[in-house]
């Protein structure tokens, strides 16, 4: 999700107005894989959820945008990631081999920028450059062996969450 001015623009505004540049993402991205074998002598089930998810977020002034009239100049990116990735597996046979694999990978970030201009310009109130960001990442594998006879249960799960907030200002 981006919100840009894009380089070169010139904002010519009612004095004393702001100018807002902002940037709002909430994403949420669930995989979820089960298997639960019950009929036979054997029960062999395997579940997989692979979870990849790359997202940015960004609120921008290009370069050598020109202001005149400008009051504040905002510039916000808000971007939340949720990133849930759960597996169960399970047998209840006399021979039982559950196996969950439960892997996320993520790469978000979230930026808020304002770009060199060649030409300065002047405000009368304040620059204000925020990037918040929020990733949550839950990755949760389940195997469950309830065989009479003989039983083996493997689980896995690996992952987490990459990236971050950046706030600059370049000159």
């Amino acid at each position: 999700h981006n919100s840009r001015i894009l380089s070169g623009a010139s904002l010519n505004v009612t004095p004393g107005n702001d100018v807002v540049v902002e940037s709002t993402y909430l994403g949420s991205y669930l995989a979820t894989a089960s298997s639960h074998p019950g009929i036979g002598t054997l029960g062999i089930g395997a579940s997989v959820a692979v979870n990849i998810i790359r997202h940015d977020t960004l609120a921008e002034i290009g370069e050598d945008v020109t202001f005149t009239g400008v009051n504040d100049i905002i510039i916000t990116a808000n971007g939340t990631y949720t990133t849930n990735t759960i597996v169960d597996a399970g047998a209840d046979n006399n021979g039982s081999l559950p196996a969950a694999v439960a892997l996320t990978a993520t790469l978000n970030n979230t930026t808020a920028q304002i770009l060199a201009a060649d030409t300065p310009s002047s405000i009368s109130g304040n620059l204000t450059v925020t990037a918040n960001h929020t990733a949550t990442t839950q990755t949760t594998a389940d195997a469950e062996s309830g065989g009479i006879d003989v039983g083996l249960g493997v689980a896995i799960a690996a992952g987490g969450p990459q990236g971050g907030a950046i706030a600059q200002g370049r000159g």
